[in-house]
């Protein structure tokens, strides 16, 4: 049975409330969070293809196209048939073994007309060539970037930065550290945060534990989007808060 939908048309940038996130299941207070917040939860499933701890990670597992389409790692077929639910166009994508830089094939960046990553080492979905192709070093892509709207991003990585600016794009380039992802020494901005309105980003903790905080609240502020903690404490990357479909 399909469900009554509003889908976001463009990837990552919602046009109203969002009511229905993919999301790794790893931080059960962030995923109440959102549910208090009267967003369904679509949850994904540990993939072998893909390194532990980022093997749940949505952000590894699940990339969203805009207008219907959806791509999903092989192995995520109870999140399948719950986006099919949605009457979503839902594509299964292998990846190549090998690790990284292989298994960061749909941690893409895509923000507006722009697709951000790195394509000399990673193989893709072919629907990505609808999207304007920036190249770049980095294979996290989607990990690395924070996307305020369509003209704004937040980012740790350089080479992101310098990429996004050359397309007119505002950046905030923020400390390396200070976000959790054991065991690894820190984890990335995109991966603890998503759009669930226009003006409303979600964070995994609160922004201001982390040392840039106050240069995110202001790039923010300027932009009119309001943080939204989820929960108090360090930020923490869970694999990023996807927004799929928005309220009617």
């Amino acid at each position: 049975m399909t469900k009554n939908i509003g889908v976001i048309s463009s990837p990552n940038l919602p046009q109203g409330l969002v009511s229905t996130v993919v999301v790794s299941p790893q931080n059960t207070a962030v995923l109440d969070a959102l549910r208090q917040r009267d967003i369904e939860v679509l949850c994904t499933q540990p993939a072998k293809m893909v390194s532990t701890p980022v093997n749940i990670h949505a952000d590894m597992l699940c990339l969203y196209l805009g207008d219907n389409q959806i791509v999903v790692e092989e192995s995520q077929l109870i999140l399948k048939k719950l986006l099919q639910a949605y009457n979503l166009s839902v594509k299964q994508f292998k990846l190549k073994s090998g690790g990284y830089p292989f298994e960061a094939a749909l941690n893409v960046g895509l923000i507006g007309k722009f697709c951000f990553q790195n394509f000399k080492v990673l193989n893709r979905p072919c629907e990505l060539n609808k999207f304007q192709l920036v190249q770049i070093k980095q294979g996290y892509t989607k990990c690395n970037m924070a996307i305020v709207n369509e003209q704004a991003i937040i980012t740790q990585d350089i080479g992101i930065a310098v990429a996004a600016k050359k397309q007119g794009i505002d950046v905030l380039l923020i400390e390396e550290q200070e976000i959790k992802l054991a065991p690894y020494n820190y984890g990335f901005i995109g991966g603890c945060c998503g759009l669930i309105a226009p003006d409303k980003l979600a964070f995994t903790g609160n922004i201001m534990c982390h040392k840039s905080g106050k240069l995110i609240y202001n790039f923010l502020k300027k932009y009119c989007v309001e943080p939204i903690a989820l929960q108090d404490g360090q930020l923490e990357d869970i694999g990023g808060i996807l927004p799929i479909i928005e309220k009617t």
